[in-house]
């Protein structure tokens, strides 16, 4: 079942100025640490932060990218302060690339929902060994390479649910032993690669409803690797209705597996 959540981008963020940015609203919170409040203001970039930011809100702007340049004006760290809130969703970013969170290792929550998201570069999340929280739902993805989510030992919860993927590739999903959530529903997916799926020790609920599978012979392979995983929550249907891990294995008799 889908749930209703609201997930933050975590980042440690630090900046040369000491005084809130003109455009947006700061209010100290505990230990001097800064909340600072930049929705809805129409900004095309990240501004200047506080050494002292703690909670930076950007949601409802019209931010259209997200890239390496940006995010190492926010990396002179404060290290007394261990967790930085990052908001980006509901902007228009169309465009992330290769190791853009590369020094932000402290990162636990990522939301880049609710933008114009195409492409992941494989190595767009890499390295960021704290990651719990990836959430990417409504946005315009349209596969999901291999390795791209390459290196995330602590995601528990991972949204891709309302974007527009048809195909999921080989290896996709692979060495993530804290994912537990896994929500690709309302999507295009009519194919699912053999080894898209694999090593996810803790994964108790996948969302694939509102999906057309393609029940031809592609299919024997995740169905298979289903039903060795009984415990997982799914609801994955062919195009006729029928549950994946409901075919029998006659229906599929013709299948010449090589």
């Amino acid at each position: 079942m889908e749930r209703t959540f609201l997930v933050v981008v975590l980042v440690s963020v630090g900046l040369v100025n000491s005084s809130c940015p003109l455009t947006c609203a700061c209010t100290i919170e505990t230990l001097d640490l800064l909340f600072v409040d930049c929705n809805s203001r129409s900004l095309s970039y990240v501004p200047d932060l506080p050494s002292n930011t703690y909670t930076l809100q950007m949601s409802h702007n019209t931010i259209p990218e997200i890239n390496d340049q940006v995010l190492q004006r926010h990396t002179t760290f404060d290290e007394s302060v261990s967790t930085y809130f990052y908001y980006i969703y509901k902007n228009v970013i169309t465009t992330m690339t290769a190791d853009i969170f590369t020094d932000c290792n402290n990162l636990t929550s990522i939301n880049l929902s609710f933008n114009s998201i195409e492409y992941l570069h494989p190595g767009a999340f890499r390295n960021l060994t704290e990651l719990t929280n990836l959430a990417l739902n409504i946005n315009k993805i349209r596969y999901i390479e291999s390795n791209t989510f390459i290196n995330l030992q602590k995601l528990y919860y991972l949204y891709l649910q309302d974007n527009e993927i048809s195909t999921i590739q080989q290896f996709a999903f692979v060495n993530l032993p804290s994912l537990h959530d896994l929500y690709l529903n309302a999507n295009n997916i009519s194919h699912i690669k053999e080894h898209a799926f694999g090593n996810l020790p803790s994964l108790s609920i996948l969302e694939l409803n509102a999906n057309p599978f393609k029940c031809d012979c592609s299919v024997i392979p995740f169905r298979s690797w289903l039903n060795e995983r009984a415990s997982i929550g799914t609801d994955a249907k062919c195009s006729d209705g029928t549950l994946v891990t409901s075919l029998h294995s006659a229906a599929l008799e013709t299948c010449n597996r090589k």
